[in-house]
Order: structure tokens, then sequence, then C-alpha cells
């Protein structure tokens, strides 16, 4: 699968059906959270594996009950050790590297996952002390999410995405473009903008065939001159 198809189809699952996964994926998936970036490459998660059905049922009394945990094929624990983290970043490092760290890991195993055919979920509601202590997590750690991975049994439905002009910002924080694709330079979606106009362009008399479409165009390259010259 390729990278941005993984990243776009990716959903989280949380109807498994009971098929145990192979280990070799086992051993991809926590491969792939090697892998992800950490501050000075200290490396500071680690992963709990749980496979045991008894054990699930446990850790799900201690997240609200949930479903997904106890039915999952196995769990993931995302913990961290966070010693090493604040020894050479301080208090910054300890409240914030050491989860950035753990949370690019964790994307790197939701990514595999889907990739190797599986569904996953990032569970972050528990009761975190007496899940530490039953799992003999030390203090210089801390449990960061749960992930509950198996074969999907499920069909997830298509989630709403934001628009990326209500998410990115130019030059300093709330300054918005609205026609972003224009600055990315992404033609096409100005053109199916044109294209929903061309009736009501019809219905002021442009006429049609060929010099109808002469016109549209001439609109269309109007319009982008405008959004350039705005951007200036």
């Amino acid at each position: 699968m390729e990278t941005l198809e993984c990243i776009r189809t990716r959903r989280s699952i949380r109807s498994f059906k009971d098929q145990p996964i192979e280990f070799y994926k086992i051993g991809l998936l926590l491969d792939a959270a090697n892998h992800a970036p950490s501050s000075g490459n200290v490396q500071n998660w680690r992963y709990i594996l749980i496979t045991s059905k008894d054990s699930m049922h446990q850790i799900s009394a201690l997240a609200a009950g949930q479903e997904c945990i106890a039915n999952a094929a196995i769990l993931l624990i995302a913990c961290s050790d966070d010693e090493d983290v604040e020894m050479h970043y301080g208090l910054r490092g300890k409240r914030l590297y050491t989860v950035q760290n753990v949370a690019a890991s964790i994307q790197n195993i939701l990514l595999a996952a889907h990739d190797l055919d599986l569904g996953a979920v990032w569970v972050g509601a528990f009761d975190e002390e007496k899940l530490s202590a039953m799992l003999g997590v030390p203090p210089i750690g801390r449990i960061h999410a749960l992930l509950a991975i198996g074969y999907p049994n499920e069909e997830p439905i298509r989630k709403y995405m934001k628009p990326l002009e209500m998410l990115t910002f130019f030059r300093s924080y709330g300054n918005r473009i609205d026609d972003i694709h224009i600055v990315l330079r992404d033609y096409s979606v100005e053109w199916q903008k044109q294209a929903t106009k061309l009736k009501d362009v019809a219905t002021k008399g442009l006429g049609t065939g060929k010099g109808f479409l002469k016109k549209s165009l001439d609109l269309f390259k109007e319009k982008l001159k405008e959004r350039k010259n705005k951007g200036k």
C-alpha cells in the first residue's frame, strides 16, 4: 500500500474477528513503532504485549468497560520511560517530549496495522493508577495509551475531514487563506468550482458553444489573476 493511501484510508476499528494475529505481524508492528522519530533519539517508548483474554477483560474493566479491549486479538500497552528524557531535556522533556515520542510510535503502529490488513484503535480512557499497578509499571514510567488490535469485523464509515483552509495558517497564527488550493497550485479545485457555475453563466446571456467556453475560461483566468494579486 502506498504511504499516502495508507494515511488517508486508515480508520479506527473497534470490532474484531475471532482470529489470531500471526506472530510475525506482531513483530512488524513493534518494529514500526521502534522506527519512529524521538527527541535526541532517546526512544523512550516501552510496549507491553497482552495476549491473555483474562487480562484483556481485566484491563477493559479499568477502561470504562470498552468492548474493543476485551475482544481484540492483542493489546499493546504504550508506555514511556521518562527518566532518560528528563535527564537530557529537563521538565519540558518530561512533560512534552515523552508524550510526543510515544505518540509518534503509536501512529507508526496504527499505519503499519492498516498496511497489514489489521484493524486498530487508540484508547486513551483508562484508570492509569490501577492499570499501572496491575502491569507493574515503575514510578519512572507512565502508560500513555492502549492499542486494541485484530482483524477487522466492520467497515468503518468515512469520517468528516475539516477543510485545509480551516486548519492551515500563513505567516502567523490565525492568518487564513480562503482558497488555499490556489496557493498550492491545485487548479483542479478551481476548475470544479467554475464548472458548477457554468449554468449560471449561461443564463446571463454569454451564449453557448465555443463562445460560451471561451468566455467562461476568460472569467476563470480573471479570477486566478485577482487571487494572485491579492497574495502579493
